[in-house]
């Protein structure tokens, strides 16, 4: 059914009158919005199919309309030209090196052992934790071009950090390391110009129409009064709000302790 209304979307926005300044190519492209947008969020088929769906959709879409205005109506053969050049870009190809090196890192268990690493060496205080799980999410960004891969390689890690201390995930600790962890990933979506494949996409848009792209430093420089201040935003927000509490180191052991033997059979 939702597979069903995604398409009618999209051929509604197609059967609408084109509005001034607006090429057919362009209105192709919002009636493709529309189609993704009902895929994604009703998860009618799975993301892979998606792209193959929205493959077809496009060089449907285009084809018999002209790719600027007065220009010659395409053919299927343009269409799909059209369709499959933006998968030559150099966005394109940094993006899949980058997902190629974010695999090596997850395979050989590389992620999970820098965060190990910068956890260890920040103790086991609220605030120290917190600042960890952020520093954590910044490291990684610089190797993992993708929120949600780094989101997953590091909540394991805050579950066994929780549990080690003899705490509940479900408890202020345990909610508190979820929340920054997330949002830190987020953050450094923007700081770091690898960071997301979102960012190395409109760069390339802006190199296509304007000519005028950023380097790596100038983009995390211009990027880095907004991430510091929401970094510090995140970090007094977090333990202000959900008060995390760490037990001592004994009582943190005894808690162990107990957990072990309930679970003993």
């Amino acid at each position: 059914m939702w597979f069903g209304v995604a398409l009618l979307a999209y051929l509604a926005v197609l059967m609408l009158p084109t509005p001034t300044g607006l090429s057919a190519s362009g209105q192709v492209a919002l009636g493709l919005l529309a189609l993704v947008i009902i895929l994604w969020i009703s998860e009618c088929v799975s993301p892979a199919a998606s792209a193959v769906v929205l493959t077809g959709m496009a060089v449907l879409g285009l084809m018999g309309k002209p790719l600027a205005e007065g220009g010659r109506a395409m053919s299927s053969a343009d269409a799909l030209g059209q369709m499959l050049s933006g998968f030559s870009s150099s966005a394109v190809l940094l993006v899949a090196g980058a997902l190629f090196l974010a695999v090596a890192l997850k395979l050989t268990g590389l992620d999970r052992r820098v965060a190990l690493l910068v956890m260890s060496r920040v103790g086991i205080s609220p605030a120290r934790l917190t600042l960890g799980a952020m520093i954590v999410g910044f490291v990684l960004a610089l190797f993992i071009p993708s929120a949600t891969a780094r989101v997953g390689a590091v909540i394991p890690i805050m579950v066994g950090i929780t549990t080690a201390l003899g705490l509940p995930v479900t408890s202020s600790l345990g909610a508190t390391l979820m929340i920054v962890t997330a949002q830190a990933c987020s953050i450094f979506n923007m700081a770091v110009k690898t960071g997301a494949a979102q960012n190395l996409i409109s760069l390339n848009f802006m190199q296509a129409s304007f000519g005028r792209t950023l380097t790596w430093g100038e983009w995390f420089i211009t990027a880095l009064p907004f991430t510091l201040s929401m970094c510090a935003v995140l970090f007094v927000v977090a333990l202000v709000l959900l008060r995390p509490h760490v037990p001592p180191v004994e009582e943190a052991k005894q808690r162990r302790r107990m957990r072990s033997r309930s679970s003993a059979p």
